[in-house]
């Protein structure tokens, strides 16, 4: 079985409002992972809301989670920190982008998926409290599946 650590969210806004990185379609790609017999894992920061994996580890100290990263199959997050530091260990993976620039922000050695370059910011650098979530920005759950799959 196959293991892959899923790191779901971006912080939490300070205006409250939904940060516009987050994928909206977790629980959906989470129960086709299981379904083709992945052990998924959740990693995060305590508030964040469970997305269904067989295990949530919050709050763990940065040495643990290059440990799990080091250990994992694969790995897939939003773009968040996770995906530099994989990044930096070297482990490559999958980052679902939506509304930010992959060219910018990603990394040439992950796989970083992207619905369609309208989608994103004309200001990329401008604060994500100035702009909304958009679930139509990322790709839904059946199409990141056939993107993991390969």
């Amino acid at each position: 079985m196959k293991t892959i650590i899923i790191s779901p969210y971006s912080k939490l806004m300070r205006n409250g409002t939904k940060n516009p990185k987050n994928y909206p379609y977790w629980v959906e790609l989470v129960r086709l992972l299981h379904e083709k017999g992945y052990h998924t894992i959740q990693v995060g920061v305590a508030g964040e809301e469970p997305i269904g994996a067989k295990e949530i580890h919050i709050g763990l100290p940065l040495r643990k989670l290059e440990g799990m990263i080091k250990k994992c199959d694969i790995w897939i997050s939003v773009d968040n920190f996770f995906h530099h530091l994989a990044d930096l260990i070297g482990k490559q993976g999958f980052v679902l982008f939506g509304q930010s620039d992959p060219v910018i922000f990603g990394h040439e050695s992950n796989i970083n998926i992207l619905k369609d370059r309208e989608y994103l910011r004309a200001l990329q650098f401008a604060p994500w409290e100035e702009s909304k979530h958009q679930e139509d920005a990322f790709l839904k759950a059946e199409d990141v599946m056939k993107v993991i799959d390969g």
